[in-house]
Order: structure tokens, then sequence, then C-alpha cells
């Protein structure tokens, strides 16, 4: 259960899931605020989405980009519960922000849901940069064996 993954492969995962989650929210509240639905408040839109998603994309990209430049014969581990709760919890997460960009329709203030919903997301957020910091602090460096 706990066996060792290549940490690549999963930062690899990690960031599809999170591109294509990110991606869905940025281009919803874009349409939305080309067609006028945010009322004017279309800066308080963008500043709900911005802050819920950047951070963690940025660290998600930026690591990648990191582990890429690692020396040749290298191979980083991570064990594979640590990935599997990062995975999870970026899941759970993400939906919580399309659930709640959901819940805007058809309200008079759509403004409202998102305010009131700042509090969950950024306990949430917490949780998710707790267990992507285990996550990649948990890699270990294996070294190739030689053919």
């Amino acid at each position: 259960m706990n066996e060792p993954v290549e940490l690549y492969k999963c930062q690899k995962k990690l960031a599809a899931l999170w591109l294509v989650g990110s991606a869905i929210p940025l281009l919803t509240i874009l349409i939305q605020s080309l067609t006028g639905f945010w009322q004017g408040k279309d800066q308080e839109a963008w500043g709900w989405v911005l802050p819920a998603l950047l951070p963690t994309l940025t660290l998600i990209v930026g690591s990648i980009v990191a582990v890429d430049n690692k020396p040749e014969g290298e191979k980083r581990e991570v064990p594979q519960l640590t990935y599997r709760i990062a995975f999870g919890v970026s899941t759970f997460y993400l939906f919580v922000v399309l659930l709640t960009l959901g819940s805007v329709a058809g309200k008079p203030q759509p403004l409202e849901p998102l305010h009131r919903s700042s509090w969950l997301l950024g306990a949430v957020q917490g949780l998710v940069g707790t267990s992507l910091g285990v996550f990649f602090s948990s890699a270990k460096i294996q070294k190739r064996k030689e053919a």
C-alpha cells in the first residue's frame, strides 16, 4: 500500500489534475465576465478565484520544472500513500471550488455564495498546502542501478 512511486510521474498527474481543475473555473469566470454575469463586479469574482487556484498551481508547475533538472542517474521516489492523500485532497478542493462556482447560477447577487465559501475554501486550501508540502518533502533519491 505504501510502496514508493516515482516523484516525477506523480507530479505530472497532480499537474494534470490542477491544470484541468483550474482551467474550468477560470474559463467559467472569463465567460461570465465577458457576458456581464457579474453585474460590473468582475474584479471581485476574479479576486475570489485567482487566490483560490494560482498559488497551488504555481507550486505544482514550479516543482515539475525543478525536478526535471535533476542529475542523470537519479530517481526520486515518494511514499504512495503521501501521493494519494495529496491527490485526493486536491481533487476534493477543486470540486469544492467548482461546486461553489456552480452555486451562483440564478442568484440575484452571485458574489454572495463566493464570499460565504471563503472560510471553507481557506481551510481546505490549508490542507492542500500541507499535503503537498508533505508530498514534496518526502521525496527520497534512489540511485539507479547500472546495467
